[in-house]
């Protein structure tokens, strides 16, 4: 007598809509490519995709979410605008069965599928090369430059964006490296942590940070200097 044995494989479900909420419906060179590249990727693939901008709002894009859930979307890529601030939307998303993928700035919950953020510190190595190049360029009678840097959250990725940024510094005499200061990788982490610094130093000739939630927030600290 022989026995046979028979497995049974279960296809992974097909994606057909995907949902995307971002802090802007159009940006800079970053965000173009992060809408483009998902926009190709979904139509060669047959996805139906739809992008929400928030426009910088944390309940605008806790209403997205809201919106993508009871829509039926088949996922969301998520580029939140405050850490904390769609915890809620996200894990209603995943006890629907939706899957949340963060996109550069995660979300502090555990309901997140994956979180998806380049940590490079040659990318940051050459941020660095340009600020001191636009600093030359923009105030060549100086004979010093006093930078600030507005690192992320104390984890790798962090840590690698901060590192190749003061790499750079190091390599010019005439550029100092003022402070560190951490943003977070949130928005209003880095305005509270610039006006803080502001209020209380000098004023510096150029500024790194590590994301651009951050950078929005240093921003607005010195817009309300």
């Amino acid at each position: 007598a022989t026995a046979t044995e028979t497995t049974t494989t279960t296809a992974a479900p097909q994606l057909e809509q995907l949902g995307i909420t971002s802090f802007t419906s159009a940006g800079g060179g970053w965000l173009t490519a992060f809408h483009d590249a998902a926009r190709f990727y979904c139509q060669d693939q047959g996805i139906d995709v739809n992008v929400f901008g928030n426009e910088q709002s944390t309940s605008k894009q806790i209403s997205d979410i809201k919106k993508m859930v009871n829509q039926g979307f088949d996922g969301i890529a998520a580029n939140v605008w405050e850490t904390d601030g769609a915890n809620a939307a996200i894990e209603e998303a995943d006890a629907a069965g939706i899957p949340v993928f963060t996109v550069n700035a995660d979300a502090s919950t555990e309901a997140v599928t994956m979180n998806i953020a380049f940590a490079s510190e040659e990318i940051s190595y050459h941020a660095g090369q340009k600020l001191v190049e636009f600093m030359r360029e923009q105030k060549p009678d100086l004979d010093e430059y006093r930078v600030l840097n507005v690192r992320g959250a104390l984890i790798q990725e962090g840590d690698l964006r901060s590192e190749g940024f003061k790499r750079a510094v190091d390599e010019h005499d005439d550029v100092v490296l003022a402070d560190t200061i951490n943003g977070k990788f949130q928005h209003q982490e880095g305005l509270k942590q610039a006006q803080q610094w502001f209020n209380a130093n000098e004023p510096v000739d150029g500024f790194y940070s590590a994301n651009i939630t951050m950078e929005l927030g240093v921003l607005d600290a010195l817009d309300r200097e």
